[in-house]
């Protein structure tokens, strides 16, 4: 490329981020929710795994007895698009 250069990169999402994954969704009773939070759909938590990694996830359902969160990256599913300029060489 050259200074004044445009182009478009387009990553299909088995390159970036992955497809979304079942399997990192969890739907848990209500009770193991801290009673004093107050959880929204799209609010993010974090969860603690055993050996002490800290885990973000999404509320993506609420009943009135469960709540289900999503451990997939925000991006997971999506096919990225980039449009480049080169504005300047140093």
């Amino acid at each position: 490329m050259k200074v004044g250069d445009k182009k478009t990169i387009n990553i299909p999402c088995l390159e970036a981020y992955g497809e979304l994954n079942d399997e990192m969704k969890i739907t848990l009773p209500r009770t193991e929710v801290p009673a004093d939070m107050k959880p929204e759909i799209g609010m993010e938590m974090h969860l603690t795994d055993e050996n002490g990694q800290v885990i973000p996830v999404l509320v993506i359902d609420l009943t009135e007895d469960t709540i289900t969160l999503d451990a997939n990256h925000p991006l997971a599913g999506e096919d990225l698009t980039f449009e480049l300029e080169l504005m300047n060489i140093a």
